[in-house]
This record gives C-alpha cells, sequence and structure tokens, in this order.
C-alpha cells in the first residue's frame, strides 16, 4: 500500500508558498520603526500590545531565518522586500545587545532570569546573524556593530561554559547549544568554544537511546526529534564531530517508524505530546539517507491537508524555530534532484516493533496502523490506512479522588510487556494513576514569581534552583496516586481489542472518571496544536456506571477499534 510522496522539486515549491505566507507573519511581530525605543524587538506582545512586562527573549532567534532570506540568491521569490532585510536585522541586533547582562548572560522570560539555555541562543543569532550577513553582504551591518557582537557572543559563550541546563537533559536545547559554540567559535575565531561544542554533541551521543531516540524530558518525542536534527543536521554539514553521522542514522531510522497514514508525525505517545515537523535537518540528512528522504516525501505530500504542525499552525512561540528549519529545506532542496528513498514501517502490509528502552510498541496490518507507548499508561493512536484517518486517539484515563486529579498518562509510571511473536500479537501494561500538573498564571504567583525575579533571581545560582523548582512543579515532578490501571491489548488482523481493569486501592471515592481523547496532564507549550487528524478521529468509550469508584472497587471496559467496518470507531462493552 502507497501513500504518496511529494519529489524534492515539489517540495521546495511548498517550502516557497509557506515561507510567503509565514515571512509577513514574522515581519510583523518585529517593531521595525527605527525611532522606537523598542525598535527591533519580535516580541509584539510586549511592544505593540503591552500586554507583558518583558520581553520574550527566544522571540529574537527569527532574526535567523531573516539574515538566511536575506542572503539567499533567490530570496525575493519569498519575500518582495528582501532589499530591506538587513536595516531591519541591524534593528533586531541592536536590540538583543542592549539586554545583554555585564556577566554575558540574557534573559529568557523575566528580568534577570539570567538563563542558560537563551544566553547560547543568543550567541547562536547573534554569531549565524554576523557571520553571513558580513561575509554574503559585506558593508551591510556597520563595522562597529559587527565588532560589538563578537564581544557579546564572547561573553555570552563565557557564561555558557560556567553555567548550564541542569533540570532536565532535553536533546534539541543541547544540540542548539553545541551549534552556537560551533559558530561563535568561527565569529570571534575561538577554537576553544569549537572543542566544546564537541564535547556537548558526544554527551547527546552517549545519552541517545539504544532505540535510536534522543531524549526530551527523559524519553523520546517525534515532534521534538526534527528540531534536534534540524541542529546536529546543520552541525554536520559544518564540521563533523565524532560518531555525530552514525548517530544521526541511527535517529532517523527510529523515526521512521512514527509517520502515520495522513503524513502526521508524532503526538500523544511522544514525551513532549508534540506534532511539530521541522523539516531543515531531514532535507540536509536526505541528501544521503534514503530514510530521512522517505520521511519527508511522505510527510510534504500531506502538508497541504493540515496534517503535520507547520508555519500556518504554530503561534509565534514556536514561529521564529520552526520558520528557521523551512529556511534550510528551502535552501536545501534549491537544486530539485532526486534522492534514493527508502520503505517506511508503514508501507507494509505486516510490521512489528517493541522499543524496549522508549517501551513505544508499533504495529501494522493491511487495514490499520497502531502505535502505544507503554511507559505512558497505554496512551496512542490507530490509524487506518485505507481512508488514512485517525480511527482512534487515547490520551488515558483522568479521576480526581479527595479534590486531587490523576491520570494515567504520567511517563515512566508504567510497565509494557509486549508479545509480539505469537499467533496474536498483545501488549499489556501495568499504570498508576499519577498527579495531573496543570497550572496556570493566576495574579498571585505570577506577582510572587516578578519579586523573585527582582531579588534571588539577581544571584544565578539561586535564579537556577528556583527554575528547576518550577519545572519540577510543573512538567518532571511524578507524585503517585491512589488508583491503578491494568490494560490488555490485543492486535488482530482487522482491528485492535482493549480490555482496561481500573482498581480504586486508595482509602477516598474516585469521581469524574474519564477516558481522554484530548487531554495534556503537564505543562508543554509545544503540545495540542491543532491538526487535521483531529477532526477524523473516532469516539471514544463510555464509561459503565456512574464512573465513580469506591475505595477498593474495579471496573472494566472492553472496546474495540475496528478498521474493516464502516464507521471505523471504538465499540465499548462493559
Amino acid at each position: 500500500m502507497t501513500f504518496g510522496h511529494q519529489s524534492p522539486s515539489e517540495r521546495h515549491e511548498q517550502y516557497t508558498a509557506g515561507l510567503r505566507r509565514a515571512t509577513p507573519r514574522l515581519l510583523g511581530m518585529m517593531d521595525r520603526g527605527p525611532d522606537s525605543i523598542t525598535a527591533g524587538s519580535l516580541d509584539r506582545d510586549h511592544w505593540a500590545w503591552k500586554m507583558r512586562d518583558g520581553p520574550i527573549g527566544m522571540l529574537q532567534m527569527g532574526l535567523v531565518p531573516l539574515a538566511k532570506l536575506a542572503t539567499a540568491s533567490d530570496g525575493a521569490s519569498v519575500l518582495p522586500a528582501v532589499g530591506r532585510l538587513p536595516e531591519w536585522i541591524e534593528l533586531g541586533v541592536r536590540e538583543t545587545l542592549s539586554r545583554q547582562h555585564t556577566n554575558g548572560a540574557f534573559d529568557s522570560v523575566g528580568p534577570f532570569t539570567q538563563d542558560h539555555g537563551m544566553t547560547l541562543a543568543a550567541a547562536w543569532l547573534l554569531a549565524t546573524v554576523g557571520h553571513r550577513l558580513d561575509s554574503e553582504l559585506p558593508g551591510s551591518l556597520p563595522e562597529s556593530l559587527v565588532a560589538s557582537m563578537r564581544s557579546a557572543v564572547q561573553r555570552a559563550c563565557d557564561f555558557g561554559l560556567k553555567s548550564d541546563e541542569d533540570y532536565a537533559f532535553i536533546s534539541n536545547h543541547q544540540a542548539l547549544f553545541a551549534l552556537a559554540f560551533h559558530e561563535a567559535a568561527r565569529f570571534v575565531q575561538n577554537d576553544d568554544l569549537a572543542a566544546h561544542a564537541d564535547r556537548l554533541v558526544a554527551e547527546i551521543i552517549e545519552k541517545q537511546s539504544p532505540d535510536g531516540w534522543y531524549q526530551e524530558y527523559n524519553g523520546p518525542d517525534p515532534g521534538y526529534e526534527t528540531l534536534g536534527l534540524h541542529y546536529l543536521a546543520e552541525l554536520l554539514d559544518e564540521r563533523e564531530p565524532t560518531g555525530l553521522r552514525a548517530s544521526l542514522k541511527k535517529s532517523v531510522s527510529y523515526l521512521t517508524h512514527f509517520v502515520h497514514p495522513d503524513g502526521s508525525l508524532g503526538g500523544v505517545y511522544g514525551s513532549r505530546h508534540t506534532h511539530l515537523w521541522v523539516p531543515g535537518g531531514l532535507e540536509r540528512l536526505a541528501t544521503w539517507m534514503p530514510e530521512a528522504e522517505a520521511i519527508v516525501a511522505r510527510v510534504a505530500h500531506h502538508l497541504p491537508n493540515g496534517s503535520a504542525v507547520t508555519l500556518d499552525s504554530v503561534d509565534h512561540h514556536n514561529l521564529p524555530p520552526l520558520m528557521g528549519g523551512w529556511v534550510s529545506a528551502w535552501l536545501t532542496t534549491s537544486d530539485a534532484s532526486d534522492r534514493a528513498r527508502a520503505e517506511l514501517p508503514v508501507d507494509a502490509d505486516r510490521f512489528d516493533r517493541h522499543f524496549e528502552d522508549a517501551g513505544t510498541t508499533v504495529v501494522v496490518r493491511p487495514s490499520y496502523q497502531a502505535i502505544v507507548a507503554g511507559r505512558k499508561g497505554g496512551v496512542g493512536v490507530v490509524y487506518g490506512r485505507e481512508s488514512r484517518r485517525r480511527l482512534f486517539h487515547d490520551a488515558g484515563y483522568r479521576a480526581e479522588t479527595s479534590g486531587k486529579a490523576w491520570t494515567t498518562q504520567a511517563l515512566g509510571g508504567s510497565t509494557p510487556t509486549a508479545e509480539l511473536a505469537g499467533e496474536v500479537p498483545s501488549l499489556r501494561i501495568d499504570a498508576r494513576f499519577e498527579a495531573a500538573r496543570q497550572q496556570l498564571v493566576t495574579p498571585w504567583n505570577h506577582l510572587i514569581l516578578r519579586v523573585l525575579n527582582l531579588t534571588f533571581f539577581r544571584s544565578v545560582r539561586l535564579g537556577a534552583l528556583l527554575r528547576g523548582m518550577i519545572v519540577k512543579r510543573m512538567i518532571t515532578g511524578r507524585a503517585e496516586g491512589p488508583l491503578r490501571l491494568e490494560r490488555h491489548i490485543t492486535y488482530g488482523e482487522t482491528g485492535v481489542s482493549f480490555v482496561d481493569s481500573i482498581h480504586n486501592e486508595g482509602s477516598s471515592r474516585a469521581t469524574r472518571l474519564r477516558h481522554c481523547t484530548s487531554f495534556l496532564a503537564f505543562h508543554m507549550g509545544s503540545a495540542r496544536y491543532f491538526t487535521s487528524g483531529e477532526v477524523s478521529s473516532g469516539g471514544h468509550p463510555d464509561l459503565p456506571q456512574a464512573a465513580t469508584l469506591a475505595p477498593g472497587e474495579s471496573m472494566t471496559v472492553h472496546f474495540e477499534v475496528d478498521a474493516s467496518g464502516p464507521s471505523q470507531s471504538p465499540s465499548p462493552e462493559s
């Protein structure tokens, strides 16, 4: 069964069209008035709407795709006014430089946050923009400004060498840091920074899963994997750290398993719940890796249907990094040469694979593809291969006891056991309900945060400690609840069968017990952008009884996802 693909030349046209729509949005985020007190800021919520008390630092990353467009030979095909870009970029550079602290640090989301990641992102964008414009458009930036940029980049890297992002290992962040040190080394002519870039790459490879995925908050996330690949592939084009080429091949091989029949990729079964699509790295790798070509050719074919999260569907917070990936893809496909293309697992009539380290199971039959995250409470998806529709989207169970919310969705709260070699393949999962970490900004906690910004955050060490506490509270922290789920999945020829037993092992009545199709139990701003699969998904089974469980009680729910029937949706049996 084939699901369509696009050639590099067809993809180039699609990237061109996408960038034509996105570039005005990005420029609209920028204060382009040279006499404005915020000239060059890309945070429109701050400078225009006055709805935020300080700018978001990462939005300045939009200067990088603008610089690449300004120096591209056919940049006018994307933006007719491409000749104006250098003057606007200069405004952005000056605004970025004005935000640097005396210790070299840059702030991320509030005053005195002095964030390791934001500081290295600033070093990367200043070094990249400075090198590209200074070499490709000599004289477009004043020499005195270029000198200031070099000084700022060196001081930012000095801060980055003394600080760390220690609240979690996030591979796409580390990949950007490595790229930042490499670009900085070239821009300021400091070989020691290049050596540190290699050390960061070595750590990414050391922490790479035996399955092939790069760590994103202790698990795999196909959406963010595409962003990490973008940074690492760009680094590979510039230099070749030991082992990086083989590592990238392992990552792409893993990623091939998570392309769906509708051209989407990733989602609820990922550690960060995202459908992000950043094609830049995969397009670079596709010039020599058939598996990468297979992914980009398939996903691109379905992009007009809205199956993946693209420049059209993200908000302004993710537009700069995604647009950087799209500009890279646009440049890479400009030669329109044909490339070798591998077969994806979803193309096979039969395919079974359990990734032991991730705990993720992928099963393909003639009528469906099913992906289940066994270490994430058994959440997952079922796609109809003939209909190219998402038939079932399982975001786990949710319940409340004594006013506290619990979910089976937590990463690491469950143990999977896969038996795929038998006549009827199956997957068993034993999962604990854990605390759902849904938090909102309120006037009071925002006030407390700003008091901390203006006091404790002035100390880099105390600020890092508080930042780690916030991340643990909103994302990485775990607390076991009183309920337990036993899930037994069997994979038939035309559908998937689920038998779920839920046990209340606590001392309080469980209420508002629900089986969720759209739920996010922790903070992740890049999750739950709209995709067309959300419209086509089938329903979810209704729970029996009154969806409550007294202490010591249990309930069992049995439902089928039939990929051959006319309704192609779950049918429950209690």
